[in-house]
């Protein structure tokens, strides 16, 4: 997992902006397109550490994230749902 930090830069003023930031999974792949294994992860320090911990965190909450919709949230009602919606801005005709 990669995280990155996108800056917009104003040539004018001479000045950065943070835009946004994300994380981008990557995967290695051989010659012939199939996965194959990296060396492992070398952590020299506490920031390091901390920075692959909070890694494995995301990459549960998104196995979990993409698990939860997959099932279509069959497990709530059409009720729960149009509730779930209540203050947004569209309009449920049914």
């Amino acid at each position: 997992i990669i995280g990155m930090r996108v800056e917009a830069l104003n040539t004018i003023k001479n000045s950065l902006r943070h835009t946004n930031s994300c994380y981008f999974t990557m995967a290695a792949k051989d010659d012939n397109g199939q996965l194959m294994e990296v060396p492992g992860l070398f952590i020299e320090n506490e920031l390091q550490l901390r920075r692959y911990a909070e890694a494995k965190e995301l990459k549960k909450i998104s196995l979990e994230k993409r698990k939860m919709f997959k099932s279509d949230l069959n497990y709530k009602t059409i009720k729960e749902l149009k509730l779930d919606t209540k203050y947004d801005k569209c309009k449920i005709e049914f």
